[in-house]
């Protein structure tokens, strides 16, 4: 399995039309974590802004933000999880769903020192990954630079 760098992982991601996990678990996602949001919540790998929206629905007094490295929605802020445009401690609550599964290896801990480097004290860090992932079963290889990689660019099993 190769590594894909930003760069690739943002052309992906621009032309990729069909439908983002968060536009089909964010209900289900808030369900489970209700009693952990707070006033100031980010959403990390926001997507289609899916979760961003449904927040803003059920908390209209709460400042709700959502980024990601290729923005699907106006709503959303183009920003890597690597390198957080936010102060220290400013969210109570950080989301970070289906998202450090894509990223090489040696940005996972920049993007968990950057998550929790925003979090506020007390806060809530939501993270949840795809678990122990065959990665060879989804791993495609292109027709024409003959690489093999995932079909949904998938780096880490957890």
């Amino acid at each position: 399995m190769i590594q894909i760098e930003e760069k690739t992982q943002k052309t992906f991601w621009k032309t990729y039309e069909g439908a983002y996990k968060g536009d089909i678990s964010c209900k289900s996602i808030v369900k489970l974590t209700r009693k952990y949001i707070g006033k100031n919540v980010l959403d990390t790998g926001a997507g289609s802004g899916s979760l961003v929206l449904y927040l803003r629905s059920l908390y209209p007094s709460a400042n709700v933000i959502g980024i990601d490295l290729a923005p699907k929605s106006d709503i959303i802020q183009q920003a890597n999880i690597t390198k957080l445009p936010f102060k220290d401690d400013e969210f109570d609550t950080v989301f970070c769903t289906d998202v450090l599964e894509h990223l090489p290896t040696e940005d996972v801990s920049k993007a968990a020192k950057n998550l929790t480097r925003v979090l506020a004290p007390r806060g809530h860090l939501i993270i949840s990954t795809i678990n122990d992932e065959n990665l060879a079963q989804n791993t495609i290889t292109c027709t024409h630079c003959n690489k093999d990689f995932h079909r949904w660019g998938h780096q880490q099993s957890f």
